[in-house]
């Protein structure tokens, strides 16, 4: 299973800074590119390095908030996504979108781990992405 991670991220005059794309990247390489994204405007993508498989996990950040999402690819195209009840007809923006406040997430341990489990096992538990 041979994992590409690439990203971008707004630094603070505004300008897009992408990030190193790395091919087969370790925890700490991960580690590397989720400091550079947390807090700020960005966005992570892991995806494994032929485009013919699937899925395909990015994390977008804006701030203290998180989004992740994970295309799947079977007979039709899925998309999981992280989901809290709490937060019903709210909407937060992130990268000046629109999206319900139930998907985006203040905790960097969710989207650490959720990164961390991509890498080793190239999905993400249904108890976090469902």
């Amino acid at each position: 299973m041979n994992i590409v991670m690439g990203g971008f991220v707004y630094g603070i005059n505004g300008i897009r800074i992408q990030l190193p794309i790395i091919k087969s990247p370790s925890l700490e390489m991960v580690w590397n590119h989720f400091e550079s994204v947390s807090g700020h405007v960005g966005c992570i993508s892991m995806r494994f390095d032929n485009e013919d498989e699937r899925p395909d996990l990015t994390l977008y950040t804006d701030g203290d908030n998180y989004l992740l999402t994970l295309l799947e690819t079977e007979q039709e195209s899925e998309v999981r996504t992280f989901w809290s009840e709490g937060k019903r007809g709210e909407v937060i923006n992130i990268h000046g979108e629109p999206y319900p406040a139930g998907m985006v997430f203040q905790d960097p341990e969710i989207a650490r781990n959720a990164l961390a489990e991509f890498c080793e096992t190239g999905d993400v538990s249904k108890d976090v992405l469902r």
